[in-house]
């Protein structure tokens, strides 16, 4: 049960609700009270307030003044977490995976790969949405899928992402072009030449060509161009030279890793490793650049021969050497809300509960500079909140209230819709 209290004309107003609350509209301050609060960063608070005011944290910790107008939500000692940012996923670009009319996720414009723009594609009404978010996941990076190009040239990236919002009444996009998406591992040798010796001298050309013209813009001509990248293309990767958002590198073997981080060091980038099945094998190298790693410590198999080296506490290790890891779910669409789950199995793996919940929440927001808004429960962080009836990394465990920017959202989704219609045994309305 989860008590409110209304302030109303200075006399105070008990509520109960079983599983919800009342909707907390944006411009109302709310205070949530003996809340456990899981922050995302410093310790946690066993007995905190968090107040809350037009969808922004204003106040939070056991001496947080609760305004005398506030709305209070009494927690009884509910777990509060920020909510979960999902670190690689397809979310609002895809409806169904078979079908071609209802997937963006992939393009294959023959002049077109790191300029492509996953922005413009994104659906705030797509069903996949609101399932991710009933699993307490509230926001998610968004990145295109590598493809071969129609073309007879090679497809080196697959283009910039961005990240978004999954609450209902808000708007879906937080900020585009936040990184550019590669493939160095096997998937990519099929779509940049055939081989990896070809694919790593052609991305490396495409950074030399990138620099050539951002020295200058107004004369270049591509007469040396040898990777067939657009100005699109080549405007996309001069944020990256210039370290202001990550090459996203898809690589899963130790030495592709190790090219990887050869690739950063040469070319001055900031990279963030996705897969990194072997990446526990280079963390001290990758630690010392501080890239990241989004990683799903449950691919745990030697599936294939690049990632021969899997093993179930690859996010301890990568996590104790001090690599910033991002923990994701089991696709990257319609069961991204299994990510708390995944995070709950590298626990029991050897993973600090801290360490889990950062890389449910703060890890993955300072990975694509995201930190200043969301990610953690702090002063001045937008008010994306989850309240849960135990610990979030248990199965059985579900969030009982989901607010996005101070918001509170509902807790359906067509799946439930579906299940709800069906179990009264009527007919489909």
């Amino acid at each position: 049960m989860i008590r409110i209290v209304r302030k109303a004309s200075g006399i105070a107003i008990s509520l109960l609700a079983s599983t919800a609350v009342t909707a907390a509209a944006g411009a109302e301050t709310v205070a949530f009270v003996h809340a456990r609060v899981l922050a995302g960063a410093g310790p946690d608070m066993p007995d905190a307030s968090v107040i809350v005011r037009d969808g922004i944290i204003i106040d939070v910790g056991p001496a947080a003044r609760v305004p005398a107008a506030a709305r209070i939500i009494d927690l009884k000692g509910a777990t509060l977490t920020p909510g979960f940012i999902a670190a690689d996923t397809a979310l609002g670009t895809v409806e169904v995976n078979s079908d071609d009319g209802s997937n963006d996720v992939r393009s294959s414009a023959a002049r077109l790969s790191a300029g492509v723009d996953v922005q413009y594609a994104l659906d705030g009404d797509a069903t996949p949405i609101p399932v991710a978010l009933l699993g307490g996941v509230t926001g998610a990076i968004v990145f295109p899928e590598s493809s071969q190009s129609t073309g007879d040239e090679p497809r080196l990236f697959a283009g910039q992402g961005a990240a978004i919002s999954l609450g209902r009444y808000v708007p879906i996009l937080i900020r585009p072009k936040i990184g550019v998406a590669a493939d160095m591992g096997e998937a990519g040798t099929g779509l940049a030449g055939g081989s990896r010796e070809t694919s790593h001298v052609l991305i490396r050309a495409a950074f030399d060509e990138a620099r050539r013209y951002r020295t200058n813009k107004s004369t270049y001509s591509g007469d040396f161009q040898v990777t067939a990248l657009s100005r699109p293309d080549l405007e996309a990767l001069i944020p990256v030279l210039d370290q202001r958002v990550p090459l996203v590198v898809s690589a899963h073997r130790a030495a592709d890793i190790r090219q990887a981080i050869a690739l950063a060091k040469d070319y001055g980038l900031k990279i963030v490793i996705r897969g990194g099945e072997e990446a526990w094998r280079v963390a001290s190298e990758l630690a010392a650049i501080g890239a990241g790693v989004i990683l799903n410590p449950t691919d745990n198999l030697p599936k294939s021969f690049e990632v021969i080296g899997s093993r179930s506490d690859s996010a301890r290790i990568l996590a104790a050497a001090g690599v910033p890891i991002a923990i994701i779910g089991n696709d990257s669409n319609h069961r991204v809300r299994e990510m708390r789950l995944n995070a709950g199995m590298a626990v029991a793996r050897g993973l600090p509960y801290a360490d889990a919940i950062r890389a449910l929440t703060s890890g993955p927001a300072k990975m694509f500079g995201l930190e200043k808004s969301v990610g953690t429960i702090e002063r001045g962080k937008r008010a994306d909140l989850v309240i849960w009836n135990g610990d979030p990394l248990e199965p059985l465990v579900q969030p009982q209230a989901i607010f996005v920017a101070g918001v509170e959202q509902p807790l359906q989704s067509r799946l439930r819709d579906l299940a709800d219609r069906y179990s009264r045994g009527g007919p489909p309305d």
